[in-house]
């Protein structure tokens, strides 16, 4: 977590942690019991992670003031748009952001960089009423 800037998500955690001489069967959930049971790390967000030791870094790192009602929700919003573009890319699919949230950060990066594009593809025209459906 040090590494990353004393934050993390569990699943970058489990990308960073070599889990060759752990004696168990389920290391992501050793991770996750280990991050949420210890003293040493506070939780920013579900699945967000940082140390303790690193709080008012990684505070400032992300504009948070605790208390600050609008910080909190722009934090919020922009986090959980940049999870859903994770959780799309995981699966292979296309992402996407409107335009004005592309220069929002998500965990210290523009989520126009982390999304595929900030424009949507024109839509698909609508049948004409005229015209038959293609199931009938």
């Amino acid at each position: 977590m040090r590494r990353n800037g004393g934050y993390a998500t569990l699943r970058r955690l489990n990308e960073l942690v070599d889990f060759s001489t752990w004696a168990t069967k389920t290391p992501e959930a050793s991770v996750r019991r280990i991050v949420q049971q210890g003293k040493a790390f506070f939780k920013l967000r579900p699945g967000l992670w940082a140390l303790e030791e690193r709080r008012d870094d990684v505070l400032r790192h992300f504009d948070l003031q605790p208390g600050n009602r609008h910080s909190e929700e722009r934090f919020s919003h922009t986090y959980y748009q940049g999870l859903l573009v994770e959780i799309c890319h995981m699966m292979k699919l296309t992402t996407y952001v409107p335009a004005q949230d592309k220069n929002h950060k998500f965990l210290g990066k523009p989520l126009g960089e982390v999304c595929d594009t900030t424009t949507l593809p024109p839509s698909p025209t609508t049948p004409s009423a005229a015209a038959p459906a293609p199931w009938t």
